[in-house]
């Protein structure tokens, strides 16, 4: 037990970066432009996602601006979310 809870400890930080980058700034699909250009794309993406979860657990103290909302009004702030038709 001790084992798999430091395991999903280190799992759910990681997917979270993950998830920042998919569900807020919209990096579902990648397009060909070379091993290169999409390692650095990759690259860049991540390190700002690292910026941005910091900044984010200095405001609140949560660090999961994106997971830490819940609610159809905060889910429509965020470009990722489900669309609220009037």
């Amino acid at each position: 037990r001790g084992k798999n809870r430091n395991k999903s400890k280190i799992g759910a930080r990681v997917e979270q970066g993950f998830a920042v980058v998919k569900r807020l700034w919209g990096f579902t699909k990648v397009r060909y432009r070379g091993l290169a250009k999409n390692a650095n794309r990759a690259f860049v993406a991540l390190a700002l996602t690292n910026v941005y979860l910091s900044f984010a657990q200095a405001i609140d103290g949560t660090g999961s601006p994106v997971m830490g909302e819940s609610g159809p009004q905060a889910q429509a702030q965020h470009p990722g979310g489900p669309e609220i038709q009037a």
